[in-house]
């Protein structure tokens, strides 16, 4: 019983102790697992760190430059000089800039690693335009329209035709053969015609504007059809008698060549873009040497041309001119108001065969409908064949 006893007490303080045996070696293993984990998060989070800083890489360093004698700091207008790529003499490289003049003055910063002066170039400025140096440039205005007569033949003026007459000077520039058979065409009194003022400017045929300057309507006209690139003959009003009832611009054989002149200059200062004049009255002042001596001498200064649409045979423009060494056309084909258009297109092509013998011929006509459309039918089947319709000047120029 006592033995039975003692052993059972003997199993009891074996089964104890192995108790805290185990206890002891559960603990030590519990301890251990905690610190592996714990040391393996550390190492975790190191590796990461170290690695960003990997990524990162070493920050940028300027390389440093050889010892050398410290030399004075390069001013700007030296670094301005060096061209470009070169090193002054801190070792730092230098931009070249733009010329002087182009360029804004160039900034200096200073540098935060070195200390040195940098200079920095800006961008060109662009040059400003003031009033007073647009006042200085030098103008060449341009010419509405190409002074003289661009024929085969140069006339040997100056380029800016100062010294041309003004039948040159006021011509439109026309391109043809000096052999070619020419015929010109004035409209007169287009200013007046029924017609409507855009269906005439835009005929766009070269035929020549006939107008009398003697009131504002009429020489806004004219200066539409010069604009529109159509030559202009200034119509004065020459009457073969003395009226009473004229004003001060109608001339007439009862005044003196000073009154003479001066109305010509008055009529003239309203449509100096002329090349020719010619005169609207009576049937007899064609043959009145005096007044068309008188009026020409008025012109010869200015050297406008004379015109002597008159239709008249005992017509005196032609001698006189060639005595005063001045330019005027006579035997001229008039075509009449009541003429139809078949009857215009008829003088139009007589016209024509007798410019291939005569080398040019002068017709004046009407701005009525029947002359128009004699007109456009005449240019669509028959002009250049050979002869050509061309303006007035062109005509003037092989006198």
């Amino acid at each position: 019983m006592r033995i039975h006893e003692r052993m059972s007490d003997t199993e009891v303080e074996q089964n104890s102790g192995n108790w805290r045996t185990a206890r002891f070696v559960l603990g030590v293993a519990t301890g251990l697992c905690i610190a592996a984990i714990v040391v393996g998060a550390l190492s975790v989070d190191m590796a990461l760190k170290s690695t960003e800083i990997a990524g990162q890489g070493p920050a940028p360093t300027e390389a440093a430059a050889p010892s050398q004698p410290s030399p004075e700091p390069a001013t700007e207008t030296e670094a301005a000089q060096a061209p470009a790529g070169d090193t002054a003499a801190t070792g730092e490289t230098v931009i070249s800039q733009e010329p002087a003049g182009l360029a804004e003055p160039a900034s200096s910063a200073k540098s935060e690693d070195t200390g040195s002066s940098v200079v920095t170039s800006q961008p060109p400025a662009e040059p400003e335009v003031t009033d007073q140096l647009a006042a200085k440039a030098p103008v060449d205005p341009l010419p509405a329209v190409e002074p003289g007569n661009a024929t085969t033949t140069e006339t040997g003026a100056s380029s800016d035709g100062s010294s041309l007459p003004a039948w040159e000077r006021n011509a439109v520039a026309v391109t043809l053969p000096a052999d070619t058979p020419r015929i010109a065409l004035v409209l007169e009194n287009p200013e007046n015609s029924d017609i409507p003022h855009d269906l005439i400017l835009g005929l766009g045929l070269p035929v020549t504007m006939g107008i009398s300057p003697i009131d504002n309507p009429a020489i806004a006209f004219g200066e539409k059809a010069r604009s529109a690139g159509f030559e202009i003959v200034a119509r004065l009003p020459l009457l073969d008698r003395r009226d009473p009832a004229s004003t001060a611009d109608v001339i007439h054989p009862a005044m003196s060549a000073a009154e003479i002149e001066a109305a010509v200059q008055r009529l003239l200062q309203g449509m100096p873009q002329a090349v020719a004049v010619s005169g609207v009255g009576g049937r007899q002042v064609a043959s009145n040497a005096g007044l068309i001596e008188a009026v020409m001498l008025a012109l010869k200064p200015e050297g406008y041309a004379f015109l002597d649409d008159s239709g008249q045979r005992n017509a005196v423009a032609v001698q006189i001119a060639q005595r005063l060494d001045t330019v005027a056309l006579g035997d001229v084909r008039v075509a009449s108001g009541a003429m139809t258009d078949d009857q215009v297109y008829r003088l139009l092509d007589a016209a024509a065969q007798a410019a291939e013998t005569t080398g040019a011929v002068v017709v004046a006509a009407p701005a009525s409908a029947a002359v128009l459309i004699g007109l456009q039918r005449w240019a669509l089947e028959r002009n250049g064949k050979p002869a050509r319709l061309v303006p007035l000047s062109a005509v003037l120029s092989i006198q």
